[in-house]
């Protein structure tokens, strides 16, 4: 039996082939090709998610892998019965033999993308970048499988024991392989993570292909220039900084448009406290301010019980530690109008998750090393017609040093 390894498949490809034309059932063979690609697949997947967090980079680490393998569950059929049908006398094992030799060679080189991946990660990358870059290098390891898929079917077609092929059922195979394993991986949630919190799968209205397009032509420059975007949104700011001071709720749920809702994101305390986001529209914001209801935090273990306990807030508590913590308003005349003087590494984060909008950060300094920055994420057309309306309000998010 030949060897097979991660160099294995590169040189030895041929050989490789011989042995699946030679072997009606090459199930050791196909359970080794598993493993590589579940190796290589999960190694690369780690490194993309931990430009969000740890909890991210696990759950790459198993999608990575994942998406090859279901998207071979879903074509592998249709590849092998046509093929029956056209007159191929390739065993279902043949079969995946050979397209798990192609998933092998596209996982094998992706671990060699690994390294750079690191490299633009710890050189402090943004997000389009890294997503752009990830793309890239999954298109490229897609294609070089699928030449390998190509290689290894006519080596078996052409081998004495193997069976006839058909190229044109296996171009036409593979482009449909394109098209799923593209859709797959954006159902299973793109990895690098663009939101806040950490999510397992994301439910998008788009398809992959409308995705990229809109962060291709979404640009970080989509963002009004500093002073026009100050003078739609100073007076809007002013607004809901006082109605923060003062608490007067009843002004802040005028600047939340009608059909939407306000998140409220305490982004700093994210991965300490666990403090999760919350959405409230207009009449929810009114209720909880005013009767002073319990915010459910995330689940926690409790070791003396032994059980998972969602602890929860009031809200005035919650208000008070993770939202107006110190006195915004005094800051007014700092605000800063898309652009970001504390807390920069959170830029394109946040201006890739609201695009088009004006983003206003408050910074306060406590002292060298310590600071705060509430921002204030409006709409950039205002709620109603009407002359001075304001900018509806669609997110406040908190963020601070590492005191």
């Amino acid at each position: 039996m030949t060897r097979v390894s991660i160099e294995s498949i590169f040189r030895n490809a041929g050989e490789i082939a011989a042995e699946i034309a030679a072997n009606p059932r090459p199930w050791r063979l196909c359970l080794k090709l598993f493993i590589i690609i579940l190796a290589c697949g999960g190694a690369y997947g780690l490194t993309m998610g931990l430009a969000h967090s740890w909890l991210q980079s696990l759950s790459a680490g198993l999608k990575t892998p994942l998406l090859y393998i279901l998207t071979l569950a879903v074509c592998l059929p249709t590849l092998h019965f046509i093929g029956l049908f056209l007159g191929s006398r390739f065993t279902f094992w043949q079969s995946m033999a050979v397209l798990l030799m192609g998933v092998a060679v596209n996982a094998a080189l992706l671990f060699g993308f690994a390294s750079i991946s690191l490299f633009f990660l710890a050189t402090g990358a943004g997000y389009r970048f890294l997503l752009f870059m990830h793309v890239l290098f999954f298109a490229v390891s897609g294609f070089a499988g699928l030449v390998s898929i190509h290689r290894t079917h006519k080596l078996l077609a052409n081998s004495d024991g193997g069976g006839t092929g058909n190229a044109s059922l296996l171009q036409a195979w593979m482009l449909l392989y394109m098209f799923v394993g593209t859709q797959m991986a954006f159902t299973l949630s793109p990895f690098v993570g663009r939101e806040t919190a950490f999510y397992w799968f994301h439910h998008p209205d788009k398809n992959f292909y409308s995705y990229l397009w809109a962060s291709f032509v979404e640009r970080l420059d989509d963002h009004l220039p500093a002073e026009q975007a100050k003078a739609l949104a100073f007076e809007s700011t002013r607004a809901v900084l006082y109605a923060l001071q003062e608490r007067d709720f009843q002004a802040l749920a005028a600047q939340i448009a009608p059909e939407d809702s306000l998140r409220i994101i305490p982004q700093s305390y994210s991965r300490e406290s666990r403090v999760r986001d919350i959405h409230l529209n207009a009449a929810q914001l009114l209720e909880f301010s005013g009767k002073n209801l319990s915010i459910p935090m995330r689940q926690e273990y409790d070791r003396v019980s032994g059980k998972m306990i969602e602890s929860s807030l009031p809200f005035a508590t919650y208000y008070d530690q993770y939202l107006y913590d110190v006195d915004y308003a005094a800051a007014l005349e700092a605000a800063r109008y898309n652009e970001f003087s504390l807390g920069v590494q959170n830029k394109e984060t946040i201006f890739a998750a609201y695009p088009k909008a004006i983003i206003v950060e408050v910074p306060v300094l406590l002292d060298r090393r310590r600071w705060r920055a509430l921002r204030l994420v409006f709409a950039a057309s205002p709620i109603s017609d009407r002359p001075g309306a304001l900018l509806p309000l669609r997110a406040i998010i908190h963020d601070q040093s590492a005191d």
